[in-house]
């Protein structure tokens, strides 16, 4: 499903170029957590998860999630084009032009 998602935000770079970025971002995400569960299935059976190991585990986990949550929120972009009123709205510098979608 994020697949599909990346490739409908990708097709639809030309109405705002952020759209690509987070496409990318999806793509780079979903391969992430394929590689992530492809070594704790991998492992799984070989080791023997003790209550406090998988505390650890389950914490590491919690942890990158927060982490990851904080820092797309710390690096991306609050300069871009708003529809307001009929009309697109500079909001901070964004470095594109105005879509040329009609605001509605």
């Amino acid at each position: 499903m994020a697949v599909m998602v990346m490739f409908v935000l990708y097709a639809s770079r030309d109405l705002n170029p952020a759209y690509e970025a987070t496409a990318m971002t999806l793509a780079f995400s979903t391969c992430a957590l394929m590689f992530l569960y492809s070594l704790i299935f991998r492992y799984y059976e070989q080791m023997k998860f003790s209550d406090k190991k998988l505390f650890y585990i389950f914490f590491m986990l919690i942890v990158f999630a927060a982490l990851a949550l904080v820092s797309a929120r710390l690096l991306s972009g609050e300069d871009d084009w708003i529809c307001q009123n009929g009309a697109w709205v500079k909001h901070g510098q964004p470095s594109f032009p105005a879509p040329t979608v009609p605001c509605e």
